[in-house]
């Protein structure tokens, strides 16, 4: 399956925001949706640390309205991780 280039693009800016707590996967762009794997770490100690899926959600909506316009929806799949 070919990854849609500029939404990449988006995803690998984007990837800064969640280290070194977390990576973002872009799992495939269908029908104008950015489906995204969200690699949360989980902290005990810093809940705040890591960003919230709501947040994640409507930075990288902005960032892709911006760069991939043809890309309407995020979905996010969070899947913590040790």
């Amino acid at each position: 399956m070919a990854k849609d280039p500029l939404a990449q693009f988006v995803i690998g800016q984007a990837r800064s925001f969640v280290a070194p707590d977390g990576d973002l996967v872009l799992e495939d762009v269908k029908e104008g949706t950015a489906h995204i794997r969200y690699l949360a770490k989980k902290e005990p100690s810093c809940s705040m640390c890591v960003m919230s899926v709501d947040d994640l959600r409507e930075l990288l909506a902005e960032q892709l309205r911006a760069k991939a316009p043809h890309i309407k929806a995020v979905e996010i799949v969070v899947e913590q991780i040790d």
